[in-house]
């Protein structure tokens, strides 16, 4: 067998040590506590049966105020890595954040917890499931004499017509609180495949300190509500106040009543919508009825009956106003007029006389003209006209290069000459 060196087989237990062990929370007292001209911290780590070297470099002490405080036989927490010191081939706890006990540990761990699930992607908003716009079935995980309680079934009644609430009661505090609600929640699941299916789990409670909301950080708790197949709402605490569970759930609420405001926003839109269409039909119908009564007054017997009595009034009003004018108009003024319109009778057959006898002057004298042009009366007298075929020939030179035979009419008769190209 070939030997190895000391730097080898030290530098091996080094690789082995921090890559199985990695870094660690370890809980012990204080002892041998000194600072180096560096300002380094070199410390013993001790319990009632073993002991380890420490360290905490001047970088990780400035990182922690809470090391000025610190002295021999104090009880601590610290968190940091195994390691091999491989001049004195000893090994030591590299520091690199240190707690007194019951100081500030808790918030330390639930951020190492954070880090870790959000790290496995429980946190990411891919794994989140949507909440119905309608949930009809809600499972309801909390004290069941709680005021968390009371709140949202409050509000939810008061903004809802339909859906049904199923109270799953479970401890909201204290240490068998994660393990009651993570059973809550399994009943949930069962009674939503076996009974009735739940539409989404609210798990809520009333505000409270930082120690009362502690479970709702709890691992197991947080992994319960990350394998929920249903959506799954948080209303645990106040505004301010955030938990592991928060992180996980599909959505988180500030408070009961808002978890039931936001589970109940369908409803109520629905129901707002309802009674404004409601308060728009008794307008309606209001506004119709007037109209229709006012309708019915205007063809009522009553108002018909006044309007033929006044109608009949001033007809007789009329009647008596023409009786008096007629009975007005004599006799003389009746004859005048038949006078003046016999005399307009003579005056129009007078004047109609005259016309004719003047327009039988004008057809004579119109007659006479037609005579003197009619073509017999002026052929009787020796003349004579030509034609060429259906044309009439009205000068010598249109006979000019003519050949061919022409036609002359006379007053009995016509006769046909050859013209050649001698004439």
């Amino acid at each position: 067998m070939q030997a190895q060196k000391v730097s080898e087989i030290v530098f091996e237990i080094k690789s082995l040590l921090e890559s199985n062990i990695g870094r660690v929370l370890i809980e012990g007292e204080i002892s041998n506590w000194s600072q180096s001209g560096a300002g380094h911290i070199y410390f013993s780590l001790s319990d009632d049966k073993s002991s380890l070297s420490a360290v905490l470099f001047r970088g990780d002490r400035q990182r922690n105020p809470l090391s000025q405080k610190i002295k021999n036989g104090d009880h601590v927490f610290c968190w940091g890595e195994i390691s091999l010191y491989a001049p004195r081939g000893t090994i030591q706890v590299v520091v690199r954040q240190i707690f007194l006990q019951g100081e500030g540990l808790a918030q330390f761990q639930l951020e190492l917890l954070k880090k870790k699930l959000e790290g496995e992607g429980l946190f990411r908003f891919e794994h989140k499931k949507k909440l119905p716009v309608n949930p009809r079935t809600i499972a309801i995980i909390t004290a069941e004499q709680g005021a968390a309680l009371q709140d949202f079934i409050s509000v939810f009644s008061r903004r809802s017509a339909w859906g049904n609430l199923y109270i799953f009661p479970a401890l909201m505090q204290g240490k068998a609180a994660a393990e009651s609600i993570i059973n809550a929640l399994q009943k949930v699941i069962r009674f939503s495949n076996e009974k009735e299916s739940v539409d989404c789990v609210v798990l809520t409670r009333g505000g409270g300190s930082q120690e009362d909301l502690f479970v709702f950080n709890d691992e197991n708790l947080v992994r319960a509500v990350f394998d929920c197949p249903i959506p799954l709402v948080s209303a645990v605490g106040h505004e301010v106040d955030y938990t592991l569970v928060d992180y996980v759930a599909d959505e988180r609420a500030e408070t009961p009543s808002a978890a039931a405001e936001m589970l109940s926003y369908f409803q109520d839109h629905f129901l707002g919508r309802l009674r404004s269409l409601q308060s728009s039909l008794v307008m309606k119908t209001q506004k119709s009825l007037l109209q229709l009564q006012k309708r019915m007054y205007e063809v009522s017997p009553l108002k018909a009956y006044g309007l033929l009595r006044d109608k009949l009034l001033r007809t007789q009003g009329d009647l008596r106003s023409w009786q008096w004018i007629l009975q007005k108009r004599s006799a003389a003024e009746i004859e005048n007029r038949k006078k003046i319109l016999n005399k307009a009778h003579l005056k129009l057959g007078q004047e109609n006389k005259y016309l004719i006898q003047r327009i039988e002057r004008r057809v004579e004298h119109l007659k006479g003209r037609l005579d003197q042009f009619d073509t017999q009366k002026i052929l009787a007298q020796g003349y004579a006209y030509v034609k060429s075929g259906q044309e009439y020939v009205a000068s010598a030179k249109e006979l000019d290069g003519h050949t061919g035979t022409i036609t002359l009419c006379f007053k009995d008769g016509v006769r046909e000459v050859v013209k050649n190209e001698m004439g």
